[in-house]
């Protein structure tokens, strides 16, 4: 063990912020701080040796880096290794506090900073993380892991106008990795539509948007964005965005639909949502949705014969769809079958009980 410790202590580098090698002066005399250095530097030699052969849990190797980090207080890889013991034996509140009072010392020391954030996020205590990245990003790392982590911190904690500045941020001061944050963005943005959370995809989609050239912007990008917009009540956005999608993509189908349905649930642009909805079914004839956006155009446009025959083969293309069969029992009523109206009214209800629009057709029948 003794040879391992000489050797260990031979190789030793430079152990960061404050560092200075401790030299034997020529009176063959040591100063205080090189006594306090040259014990710190064999407690810490003590401590690997310890943590090789026992493991990061053990008492003993925590005791070695305790004394190491005691004799060199402003050596932040012995701080560290201290507060890493500690963390490994789940003295939690001890390492964050050993790493605390190396950063107030030393508040310009970066990584201080992104270990206590690390550290506060193997301790679950995601405010502690979002405060000591807050803290780290003050310095301008030119990382963008920091700020990555730190805006998906914000966005587990709903705070997103935060998030989006910080991923703005980070797309301003390192356009080399445009591509990492833009994906980044886009998992999250896709991940709350997929939540129902709409607005929230909607700010992330949109920051994506406005930092992409159009024409980079694929239509499944388009296709989910206007969708969000749809979802959150922002018709006219998502009809830039859709009309924006068929400009640069003019048959993509889902587009042609999606809007075509739109309009037609607004009673708006009726002509151009039928032209849509056919160029749509021309590349998807036996796509059930697109066949009940045709026989609900013409059902707003009173055309209700051929509304009924469009819905019912959507019906069979689309057996428990709760709109679709909605849309019949919508039809039949139109046209003065109120016996068939109730019976799709009552089997939508069934398929979707939560629907207050359906149940108040069948209270009042």
């Amino acid at each position: 063990m003794k040879h391992a410790l000489l050797l260990i202590l031979a190789g030793l580098i430079p152990l960061g912020a404050g560092c200075r090698t401790a030299r034997l002066p020529r009176d063959g005399s040591w100063a205080d701080d090189d006594q306090a250095m040259a014990e710190a530097l064999a407690y810490y030699a003590q401590g690997l040796i310890h943590e090789a052969e026992l493991g990061w849990h053990a008492d003993a190797t925590r005791a070695a880096f305790e004394r190491a980090a005691e004799q060199a207080p402003n050596q932040y890889r012995l701080q560290y290794s201290l507060a890493l013991a500690l963390l490994h034996q789940r003295q939690y509140d001890e390492a964050m506090a050993t790493l605390e009072r190396f950063s107030r010392r030393h508040p310009d020391f970066l990584a201080a900073k992104l270990d206590l954030a690390a550290f506060a996020q193997a301790g679950e205590d995601s405010d502690a993380a979002i405060r000591h990245y807050r803290a780290a990003l003050a310095l301008d790392p030119p990382d963008i892991w920091p700020r990555l982590d730190l805006a998906r911190l914000l966005f587990q904690a709903k705070e997103d106008r935060e998030a989006l500045a910080v991923l703005a941020n980070a797309w301003d001061r390192a356009p080399r990795h445009a591509q990492a944050i833009s994906q980044f963005a886009y998992d999250h943005a896709r991940l709350f539509l997929s939540n129902g959370e709409y607005e929230r995809a909607s700010a992330g989609f949109e920051l994506i948007a406005n930092r992409t050239p159009h024409d980079r912007l694929t239509p499944t990008f388009l296709l989910q964005q206007g969708a969000a917009y749809e979802r959150s009540g922002r018709y006219d956005d998502a009809e830039t965005v859709f009309l924006l999608c068929l400009k640069l993509y003019p048959r993509t189908h889902e587009v042609l639909n999606y809007l075509a349905f739109m309009w037609a649930e607004q009673g708006n642009n009726l002509d151009q949502a039928l032209t849509y909805v056919l160029q749509a079914l021309e590349q998807e004839p036996e796509n059930g949705a697109y066949v009940d956006t045709l026989g609900w155009i013409y059902y707003q446009m009173g055309r209700f014969p051929e509304a009924l025959e469009q819905l019912l083969k959507a019906n069979r293309l689309m057996p428990d769809d709760p709109v679709v069969t909605d849309h019949v029992g919508d039809a039949y009523h139109a046209l003065g079958d109120i016996e068939n109206a109730m019976r799709f009214w009552e089997k939508s209800h069934a398929l979707d009980p939560e629907n207050a629009a359906v149940a108040d057709k069948l209270n009042h029948r």
